[in-house]
Parts: C-alpha cells; structure tokens; sequence
C-alpha cells in the first residue's frame, strides 16, 4: 500500500494541511468560522466555496470543540481536494506544548475511529520550530492569535515546569484597535479584517513608550500615515500606531491583568536550572504572526537588560527577577514565523518518512493495546530519530 504521509496543524485562526514536500500547506481551514453558511477552503490563493456545514467555531483557542463536524470536513478536504483515500493517509499532527494528556485519548479516537488513517505522530510545534531552525536547545516564543506561549526546550524536549503561557494574543491586540478606532471614528465602522490590515501596515512597537508619546506631539507630521478605505473614506494614524501593540509588554493597557511578555520570558529562563540558563538565554526565538511587528525584539531586548522585574506574590508580597549580567541574549525572528511550526513539521515528516523502521509511527492497533501511553513512547521514538540524523 502506497500510504501519504501529511503535515497537519491546528491553530487559533487556521487549520493548516499539507504534505511532507511541500513549503507552505496547500489547504488552509479556516478554524474559525464567522458564518453558519459556508466555510472556505483556501488552496494558496484561490477560495474555493464548496460545502454548507451548519458550523460554527470548530476550534477556539486550538481546543477543538466540534470533533464529529470537524472529521467530516477533514474527511472531504482529504478526499475531494487532495484526491486521497483518509485510510491511506499518515498524519503528522503538530499540537502546542500546553495540550492535557486526556487529549491525546480524544485526538486518537478522532483520527483512528472517526477518520481511520494508517499512522499517527503527534509532536508539539514548539520543538517543531527549533528543529526547522537546526537548533536542538533554545527558548520559542509564540505570539498567536489566541494566547503567547514561551517554552524552554534542552535537546529537544521541553522544560515543562518553566513552560509559561499568557492571554496576549494578536486577536486581543486587533480587537482593542478596533475598538481604539471606533472611538476616534465613530461614523465609519471599521470591521476586524480591516482593523487587521492596518496594524499589519502601519503598527510597531516603540523601544521606549514614553518618548515616543512626546516625540509624537513634537513631530507628529512625521507620524501620522493615512489610510484610505475602500469607501474612499480616509483615516489618520497617530499614537494607534504604537499605542495597542504596547499592551505586549504592558497588557493592563486592554484590560490584562498579565505580566507583560519580558517578565513571563525572565520567569520562564528563571525556573530553567541555572546551568542552562546561559545556552537558553542566548538562543530565543520569537515566532507566530504578531512577532513579525516591526521593533519587537530590539523592545524585548531592552526590557531584559534594564531594570529587574518586580512580580506580585501571594500576601502582597513580591519577588523581583533579572536576567543574569553576564548573559549574552541573542533574540532572532526567523524567515516564515508564523510557518515555522508547520514547516519544522514537513522537515520531520520527510525524516520520518525515509526510515524504514515503522515503529515510528502510531497504529490504531498500538493506540488498542497500549492506550495514551503510546504517545510518550512515540515522542521517544521520534526524538532518537532526529538525534541520529
């Protein structure tokens, strides 16, 4: 039997199909669904509108939440535009590192009951990531539409007890925008795409908030872009320029009580041994869409070097926290952030693939006899194939 193997993940906006050969997926799901009456199907740039599912949010935050709808549509897209047979199909499922172990239970039963595909690897995208950047040690950071993760990872398996996770996200970023606009403009409403388009042209991050607050009344000429809808209508950017992106470092801002995103960065490298800290420090990678914004890691790097980072405690009680001196920080965006994932998925996928071993994959049988356990023991499997590369 001819079996396909295929990349797929599951994130806040998107589902994102495709195979081991391929450099960017070739099917895009939305996994958000603004509308009961279709849902697109994008293959590159083309849309394509074909089914009318009675569906609505089949995955919030990467929890899938709709499993029987979401198997039928995975089922059609494999078949009728990809032109494959499921039960002839291997998946290598990139999940985010914060997944519980009871889902693994459910995600077999979606995929081997439901779906009945050959094989079966689930992997998290965060070590994915390091691993389509040759870095087997460093720090990812993933500002997604949904929530920001920062995970330390040695040889590729992550630290789990210094895993840090916030509420940050670039959806909350568009949506205070938008809100930001509809204020200033009252009688031109601003939808989210087109609130998304704007930060994504003109937004970026300050190195210091306060001196580019003053620096903008003093030379505001300089600052304001305008922005012409396609109602001919046009807006002025001032402050929004950096104003709602600020909230990343400062996220009381849009109602957050988090910490902003360089304290939950010293946390996480804090509770790391002391021994590694050094080799992390120097390797963090900032991935997902919003960590393309122009400004973020000269601002993240500023943050970590100045003052220490007080955080509140229990009892009113705080503890302060701070980057070694002697550390020397090395912050990196990659080429295709937000793809990196997915694309450290396909390099994996093709490993995998080429080995002639099969107990690197997972079978609807091995999930029978040995239950979620499985999983571990692939990880394990999986991580001795990469260190034998």
């Amino acid at each position: 039997m001819d079996l396909k193997t295929l990349v797929m993940e599951f994130g806040t906006n998107e589902i994102r199909i495709g195979f081991v050969d391929d450099q960017q997926p070739q099917i895009v799901i939305p996994a958000l669904i603004e509308s009961t009456k279709s849902i697109d199907f994008c293959r590159n740039e083309a849309t394509i509108d074909k089914w009318n599912f009675q569906l609505k949010y089949p995955v919030i935050a990467r929890n899938i939440v709709h499993w029987d709808s979401l198997a039928e549509i995975l089922t059609r897209v494999f078949e009728d535009e990809l032109n494959l047979k499921v039960e002839n199909c291997r998946i290598l499922l990139i999940w985010p590192f914060f997944i519980q172990v009871d889902y693994f239970d459910i995600l077999a039963k979606l995929f081997f009951e439901k779906m009945k595909v050959a094989g079966l690897i689930v992997i998290y995208g965060e070590i994915l990531a390091l691993y389509y950047l040759n870095h087997p040690t460093g720090v990812v950071i993933d500002i997604g539409e949904g929530y920001t993760s920062v995970v330390p990872i040695v040889n590729r398996h992550a630290i789990e007890h210094a895993y840090r996770r916030s509420d940050i996200s670039g959806r909350k970023i568009t949506s205070s925008m938008q809100r930001l606009l509809n204020q200033k403009y009252r009688d031109i409403p601003l939808s989210l795409k087109i609130v998304q388009e704007i930060k994504e042209k003109y937004c970026y991050i300050a190195e210091d908030y306060l001196k580019e607050t003053m620096l903008v009344e003093k030379l505001e000429t300089k600052f304001v872009r305008n922005h012409r809808l396609d109602t001919d209508r046009t807006i002025s950017l001032l402050t929004e320029r950096f104003m709602t992106l600020e909230c990343i470092f400062t996220p009381s801002l849009i109602g957050l009580s988090e910490l902003g995103l360089h304290a939950t960065l010293v946390l996480s490298i804090n509770a790391c041994p002391t021994e590694i800290q050094s080799t992390i420090s120097s390797n963090i990678f900032l991935i997902g869409g919003t960590s393309q914004v122009p400004g973020l890691s000269q601002r993240l790097h500023t943050e970590l070097i100045g003052n220490p980072i007080t955080v509140p405690k229990k009892g009113g009680e705080t503890k302060q926290y701070q980057i070694p001196t002697d550390i020397e920080l090395n912050i990196t965006i990659p080429p295709k952030p937000s793809l990196s994932t997915w694309l450290g998925g396909a390099k994996l996928g093709r490993l995998v693939t080429s080995t002639k071993t099969h107990k690197i994959w997972i079978t609807k049988e091995d999930y029978r006899h040995e239950g979620i356990k499985v999983f571990e023991k692939n990880l394990s499997n999986v991580f001795q194939l990469i260190a034998e590369e």
